[in-house]
């Protein structure tokens, strides 16, 4: 039991229940026996330690002389260039493996928090706290822990949604700089692909703000409202007029200026198989059969927000699934690849110069969030129907982990896969990594739905706050368990910034 008085601090400032969450989950990114692999340590790091060296040293770090015998780093899109606090660290601390896995975790932190806030905006404070957890742990941002330039926009993004609509219901002119703020930062930090979908994103929540201004978005719509959205617009072009400029006098000398070729556009989807991330994220991990980036494939939200999104279809109606299924259908359809991403690539602007597909997915799962959290909070708000809808959710869940239970086994057996595995002496690290070569999908989906049974057996007869509190830990036991595919290498930090030393010294 957590006692009175630390439940009332947090209770008084829920910015540490994310900190604390997001410490239980993302611990090995801090602890110095591993490091972050992959792409941040062979792009994102060098850069920034050139970045960092330049500005301690007393020079203008705009280009870099190490990389493609010498590169602007300011047009450079992975590197997040304008982005202040890249400026703050590289000029305090300097860039090394300790700092850029402090920056990426402040960064997860940072996107839960503004999703918290986002949400209090339509949904209790418990909702919204929940939604902000989930929206740390999910499968996005896991998937995502080695291409920082995407962690960071999804530390903004959330930003520059609380900022719209705050500016949309309020009208402040306050609000409306805090919008311009928080879009410099999300255009500065992120990469392109990013924003080219967040242009696509605020078109559907424009529309639907318009469509469902007599009732549900009756808050957030007032006179002048297309004169607001312009003026945000005009804000916005202003606020990423350095990060526009820098890119369009870069982009005449590189390839990535012209448009991807048809088969370079359909690189990297997230498949409709792989949404069985939503209930099982380790599975995909393992999936032979999806021929795709593993940074692609993870799409898990938690249970408690699909429960909440079948809720919210059920209470609302066949009249709000054609407010919010058109955007959602959208972003699916298009981080699937396939022909809908063709036809995308063909006749819609600015898609056809993203090469992962994977990467919409973001916004699809961002609406789910949404519906999730306004789903949650009206069910929770009605006791008696949220008991009685509780009980058909949880039978539905139970029949799923039988089935996944039965067909995990079933593979097993028919193709003699048992796991065996003797302990070696080589080290806890390579004996977890051989563990992990050796792990098939089917192991992991039972591995999965065994423990989701359990934790949903051990709180079957508890009250509502502990099933919740199941629910949440299970996504924290899942987000750890998932970190080795995707974030984490087996390499400590020591040996990885040993190099830097050592480039440090012979420079």
């Amino acid at each position: 039991m957590i006692p009175n008085r630390v439940r009332s601090f947090l209770y008084s400032y829920p910015f540490w229940i994310f900190f604390l969450v997001a410490l239980m989950a993302y611990l090995p990114i801090l602890v110095p026996y591993f490091s972050l692999k992959n792409d941040l340590i062979n792009q994102n790091l060098p850069t920034r330690f050139v970045f960092s060296e330049a500005i301690r040293s007393g020079h203008e770090p705009f280009w870099n002389p190490f990389l493609n015998f010498g590169t602007p780093q300011y047009g450079d899109m992975n590197n997040g260039f304008w982005n202040p606090f890249q400026w703050i660290i590289g000029y305090l601390f300097g860039y090394s493996i300790y700092t850029i896995s402090i920056e990426e975790f402040i960064y997860i932190i940072l996107g839960g928090w503004g999703i918290y806030k986002l949400s209090k905006e339509f949904v209790s404070r418990e909702i919204a706290l929940l939604t902000g957890i989930a929206y740390m742990l999910c499968g996005y941002i896991v998937g995502h822990l080695q291409y920082l330039c995407w962690i960071t926009g999804t530390a903004f993004f959330p930003f520059v949604l609380l900022y719209f609509l705050r500016t949309h219901r309020t009208g402040s002119l306050s609000q409306l700089a805090k919008f311009t703020l928080a879009i410099f930062l999300f255009l500065a930090s992120s990469h392109p692909g990013l924003v080219i979908g967040g242009l696509y994103f605020f078109l559907f929540l424009v529309l639907f703000l318009f469509s469902t201004r007599k009732d549900l978005s009756r808050s957030f719509f007032r006179a002048g409202f297309w004169k607001i959205n312009l003026i945000m617009v005009l804000c916005s072009v202003l606020a990423g007029w350095v990060v526009l400029t820098s890119y369009a006098e870069v982009l005449t000398y590189i390839s990535r200026g012209t448009k991807l070729s048809l088969a370079d556009a359909m690189l990297h989807p997230t498949t409709l198989s792989s949404y069985v991330s939503l209930i099982f994220p380790l599975t995909v991990n393992r999936w032979e059969l999806m021929n795709s980036d593993i940074g692609m494939r993870n799409s898990f939200i938690g249970l408690l927000h699909l429960l909440g999104g079948g809720y919210f279809f059920i209470y609302y109606g066949r009249k709000r699934l054609l407010h919010v299924l058109p955007g959602l259908l959208f972003f699916l359809m298009l981080a699937s690849g396939g022909w809908f991403k063709y036809l995308a690539w063909k006749f819609l602007p600015l898609l056809g110069y993203v090469r992962l597909n994977g990467e919409f997915r973001y916004f699809a799962l961002l609406i789910m969030l949404g519906i999730g959290a306004a789903g949650l909070d009206r069910m929770l708000a009605e006791k008696t129907k949220a008991t009685e809808l509780q009980k058909k959710f949880r039978f539905i869940i139970l029949t799923i982990l039988i089935v996944a239970i039965a067909i995990s086994g079933s593979c097993l057996l028919i193709n003699n896969t048992t796991f065996h595995y003797s302990s070696t002496n080589n080290g806890i690290k390579i004996q977890l990594k051989e563990i992990l070569d050796q792990i098939s999908w089917a192991h992991l989906l039972l591995f999965q739905a065994i423990l989701l049974l359990i934790l949903l057996m051990v709180s079957w007869k508890q009250g509502l706050k502990n099933t919740i509190a199941t629910m949440v830990a299970y996504s924290i036991i899942s987000t750890v368990l998932a970190l080795p595919f995707t974030g984490i290498g087996i390499t400590s930090k020591k040996e990885i910034q040993a190099v830097i030393e050592k480039f440090r010294s012979e420079e």
